[in-house]
């Protein structure tokens, strides 16, 4: 899933569709969100979510309310991944954490 941290409150955006990299063709199914200045969005590979959802989406409002930057958030959530993961079993761990803010004209 995809996260979206709006206002200090983190929510999945779950969609239908098969990882990236499963199959050689798989077409999609598009759903729009609209996003504002000051939303996060927040991708993660499936070794960060070997112990579910409900830690991430705490971690990252939480990293929100401490004033995190995007890049300390990432590095946050990779490391207490990491660190949950079964010793005999680690898988990757990827999280990319994009802020989005207003244009400067």
């Amino acid at each position: 899933p995809t996260v979206l941290v709006r206002a200090g409150k983190a929510q999945l955006v779950e969609g239908s569709s098969l990882p990236v990299g499963i199959l050689e063709q798989v077409v999609g199914r598009q759903e729009q969100t609209q996003l504002g200045p000051g939303d996060w969005v927040v991708l993660v590979s499936d070794g960060v979510l070997q112990d579910g959802t409900q830690w991430l989406c705490q971690q990252l409002e939480l990293c929100k309310a401490c004033g995190h930057t995007p890049q300390q958030a990432a590095e946050r959530v990779a490391d207490m991944a990491r660190q949950r993961q079964p010793s005999q079993r680690p898988d990757d761990v990827t999280v990319a954490v994009m802020a989005l803010e207003r244009a400067v004209g």
